[in-house]
């Protein structure tokens, strides 16, 4: 009994039982020394499997970041057109007849300016008018050609849906799309470019275009400019199908300065509130330098049936893209008159929009101090014709009637140095713009107004 109980204690003392067993103290250190030369030598040969691996691959790789990353940073430039070499006047009307092939040969009418007769060519021109007798075939080529014009840019049209996605009365889950239509002005090797209105996009919380009516790509946005009423959105080249993208071609951004009174110009886009569709007419009156937001531009008016805000585009017969329909000067008693942006004034901001770059903004509306303004007494600068609410100029004290003669001390003669002068200021920076104010006496008080320079756009980073 006294046995068993010693066997149990001697149990309950052991916690570990180890057998060790001596193999030899040469063999042990030979299988430590194969194994280190056995990592040994797999770490040479993984160590030469990567540097080939690191020769080979580091120029692919290098230049293939060097190229995406110069994709990306590529800047795109649009052309200017300079107002004073190119300007039409009021009573010039540009002859439209040799892109029209339908008018009546003249003979040698166009090599001279006055005919064998004596006669002004003028008088000749509108005799044959006069004496040639139209048909409905004459009328059938005139707006067949026209109808050519606008299939030119059959591939530059894009449709545009917004998508707002909302709820109904019991809470299910709606979305809500409004239609629009675009233009491709860039083409580059990452992305697609396309002008819209900026009502296309409001609150929308997808953008969604359409190629030539193939299929959907999601866009993004790049810009949008309220003032105008102009939006940059863009479309990366890899989403797009590498089919529709070879049909895609970008719009040219013609020369307004050259469109003259009575030209004949098309209306793309959706004039008719439907996309693709298209509408004829003529430029029936051209205002220079109305005065907009920060600066000055030309708007044409004409016949033409159009919708300013689902996106209607005028072009020319060079199928040249001049004009922008806006309904900011519509007069609501004149249904049938269509008014428009000349693309010229705008170029440099529509630069700017789609490289992503700031806009700078102040909020004044003011026109030229003319020849005759100045023999009344009145002094030089820019004549404050409005102040637009909501801009950093509109809690600052100025008032419209305030002549801006100096901004940041540096004098300002003309909207073309106020502009200037503008685009030099850092956004966000203080600056201070002085003015002369009549009194009521025809007597003019310098004041000196402070400001803080603010962004015209919203923009979306690349």
């Amino acid at each position: 009994m006294s046995e068993s109980n010693n066997t149990k204690k001697d149990r309950k003392k052991e916690f570990i039982h180890e057998n060790i067993v001596n193999r030899g103290g040469k063999k042990g250190k030979g299988n430590v020394l194969r194994h280190f030369a056995l990592i040994a030598c797999s770490a040479v040969v993984f160590g030469l499997i990567a540097a080939a691996t690191f020769v080979f691959s580091e120029p692919i790789v290098r230049n293939h970041f060097k190229q995406k990353d110069s994709r990306q940073y590529q800047s795109i430039s649009i052309p200017k057109d300079d107002p004073e070499n190119n300007s039409t006047s009021e009573n010039d009307v540009a002859s439209d007849s040799s892109a029209l092939d339908t008018l009546p040969e003249s003979g040698s009418v166009k090599e001279t300016e006055v005919s064998k007769e004596g006669k002004p060519v003028e008088e000749l021109v509108e005799s044959a008018f006069a004496s040639h007798e139209y048909t409905s075939d004459d009328v059938k080529r005139i707006y067949s050609r026209l109808d050519e014009v606008c299939r030119k840019l059959d591939n530059s049209l894009v449709a545009v849906d917004s998508v707002k996605n909302t709820r109904d009365w019991f809470n299910n889950p709606v979305e809500k799309e409004g239609h629009y239509s675009g233009i491709v002005f860039t083409k580059t090797q990452t992305e697609i470019g396309i002008l819209c209105p900026a009502e296309a996009l409001g609150e929308a919380d997808l953008i969604k275009v359409s190629f030539n009516d193939a299929g959907e790509n999601n866009a993004r946005l790049r810009a949008v400019d309220k003032i105008s009423g102009l939006a940059v959105i863009y479309v990366p080249v890899e989403d797009i199908d590498s089919k529709v993208l070879e049909t895609i071609e970008p719009a040219t951004l013609g020369n307004s300065y050259l469109t003259a009174r009575g030209n004949v110009v098309m209306a793309i886009g959706s004039p008719l509130g439907i996309s693709r569709s298209t509408s004829y007419g003529y430029i029936s009156h051209i205002a220079k330098d109305i005065s907009v937001t920060d600066g000055n531009a030309r708007l044409f008016y004409s016949d033409l049936k159009t919708d300013a805000q689902a996106g209607s585009f005028l072009i020319n017969l060079d199928a040249e893209v001049i004009a922008w329909v806006t309904d900011k000067y519509k007069d609501l008693n004149s249904d049938n008159i269509s008014t428009a942006y000349a693309i010229s004034d705008y170029k440099e901001l529509i630069e700017k929009m789609v490289n992503g770059n700031p806009v700078q903004y102040i909020g004044i509306e003011a026109v030229n101090v003319s020849k005759k303004m100045k023999d009344t007494g009145m002094p030089e600068g820019i004549y404050v014709g409005a102040v637009t609410p909501g801009s950093p100029v509109y809690d600052s004290g100025i008032q419209p009637g305030d002549i801006i003669k100096a901004l940041n001390e540096q004098e300002i003669s003309n909207i073309n140095t106020y502009q200037k002068i503008l685009g030099q200021l850092q956004i966000g920076s203080d600056a201070v713009i002085t003015v002369m104010r009549n009194n009521g006496k025809d007597e003019y008080k310098e004041l000196k107004f402070n400001i803080k320079v603010g962004e015209r756009l919203l923009r979306k980073e690349n």
